[in-house]
């Protein structure tokens, strides 16, 4: 198998931070306002207790002035400090937990970094270089590389944090605490750099180039991609410089696919043999576990924050505009989980109903808290009626199809779309009710399959929700005989 190294283009970006300082400054400023509180009020007594310069304690006043954290009576001959009720507040909370509030000092600072475009990630600035040892080898541009200002903002503070520590300078005893891009990385930057990447390549028994990356710095989860990104551009380019390189090194056989499993799988007999382990080969067996166990950490962070968006809904307005959303963003299939439907819960997403099933939307809709006969009210069931005739009516194989007089036995509040949305909720969105409950809203990352999302509730192939498998019958039945 033939291991090669590539070349991803990466382009410079200027990213600028706010800086505060490490742990021990919020120490002193958490003394500070204890002693404040305690009585000792002005500056001059502060300097006493804690034995520092005068212009030292001004700067930490100042620092918890902007804060917020104190107010000064000024035009008084003492000048005397108070705290606030917010910082009382923070002390309080300081105490049940690290002891110290957090540093109101602040510091502006800027730095480069690339972004590498074949992964989308963040790099610090000596992690590049500027010139590839084979141009041949370096991956061209494709029309879905992914935009910089697409970038996770822990993906950015994790490469600031590796470019301060190495260089350390005037950032020596402060961390990042927020970053975002300068306003001239929108449009297209001159400055481009280079990340060298390992890579096998084979030609499988058909005859047909096949990839795999296998760079150790990247996460299984970033091989993946980089993987599917670059046998996309050789099954499509087939004959770019990039490609024909590739393939004079590529010998006839099959290329092992590494999964999380491997990696699991791999961890598991490093752990089982440090029991037997000798004593000079220990060291080396601990940092191969760490190395996997890291791995497979990354992964399962890189599913959750880039296989789907969550937000946390609160209020009942939000959660009408999530609702809304979704059935305006539905292209086939919404089905939707609530115990109880009333009429003016309904009207209020009528429009927007109306307007799903126009298009061609199939809207199932599970009701009723009990099993058994139980008709609707006749007001919502001549809404939904409504609704359901809208569809028929445009001719695309929309409606809204529902049991008219058999409750589903469900308790959950569940709204799908397709595949790619799902709210969550304890909200009874259909019942009108005007109270604020607490729902979780996911949405597919454009581009990117979302299994979890995948797996929820399904009329057309059963699998999801429990509760919504055991009701889905009884919608089909409706569905053929009252619609």
């Amino acid at each position: 198998m033939t291991v090669m190294e590539v070349w991803a283009q990466a382009d410079l970006l200027s990213v600028r931070m706010t800086l505060v300082p490490d742990q021990q400054a919020g120490t002193l400023e958490t003394l500070v306002l204890r002693a404040i509180v305690a009585g000792v009020d002005t500056r001059d007594d502060l300097a006493d207790i804690f034995g520092l310069a005068p212009r030292l304690v001004d700067g930490l006043l100042g620092d918890l002035w902007r804060a917020g954290r104190i107010s000064v009576d000024l035009g008084t001959e003492d000048e005397r400090v108070r705290v606030t009720s917010g910082a009382k507040d923070e002390l309080k909370e300081a105490e049940k937990g690290e002891g110290a509030v957090r540093s109101g000092s602040q510091r502006a600072h800027s730095e480069n970094l690339a972004f590498e475009r074949l992964t989308g990630r963040a790099l610090p600035f000596f992690r590049t270089e500027p010139y590839p040892k084979d141009r041949r080898l370096v991956v061209p541009r494709m029309l879905d590389d992914p935009p910089a200002t697409k970038l996770a903002r822990g993906d950015l503070l994790e490469a600031l944090t590796a470019t301060l520590d190495r260089d350390g300078s005037e950032a020596d005893g402060f961390k990042v605490d927020e970053a975002y891009l300068a306003p001239d990385v929108l449009g297209s930057t001159r400055s481009r750099r280079y990340v060298q990447l390992r890579v096998r390549v084979a030609t499988d028994p058909a005859g047909d180039l096949k990839i795999q990356v296998v760079d150790d710095d990247l996460s299984l989860w970033q091989r993946d991609l980089a993987t599917r990104r670059l046998q996309r551009l050789i099954n499509d380019e087939p004959t770019s410089t990039f490609v024909k390189q590739l393939s004079q090194g590529a010998k006839r056989e099959p290329l092992e696919e590494r999964t999380l499993q491997h990696v699991m799988r791999d961890l598991s007999g490093v752990v089982s043999a440090l029991e037997i382990c000798t004593p000079a080969h220990r060291q080396q067996a601990h940092d191969r576990a760490t190395y996997l166990a890291r791995q497979i950490e990354a992964y399962a962070n890189a599913l959750v924050l880039r296989e789907m968006d969550a937000e946390v809904i609160r209020t009942g307005s939000r959660h009408r505009e999530i609702i809304e959303k979704m059935l305006e963003e539905a292209t086939r299939q919404v089905v939707i989980s609530a115990p109880w439907v009333m009429v003016r819960g309904v009207v209020g997403f009528r429009d927007s109903m109306l307007a799903a099933v126009q298009r061609g939307v199939r809207i199932t809709l599970l009701w009723g808290i009990v099993e058994g006969p139980k008709a609707l009210e006749p007001e919502t069931l001549s809404a939904l009626d409504v609704i359901h005739e809208a569809g028929r009516s445009a001719g695309r194989g929309g409606g809204l199809f529902f049991s008219r007089n058999r409750g589903s036995r469900i308790h959950a509040k569940v709204v799908a779309v397709d595949d790619r949305q799902l709210l969550v909720t304890s909200k009874n969105f259909l019942s009108g009710s005007d109270n604020d409950e607490l729902g979780l809203f996911l949405e597919a990352v454009p581009g990117r399959p979302s299994p979890v999302i995948r797996r929820a509730p399904s009329v057309g192939d059963g699998r999801g929700y429990r509760p919504v498998r055991w009701a889905r019958h009884r919608v089909a039945r409706a569905a053929g005989r009252a619609r």
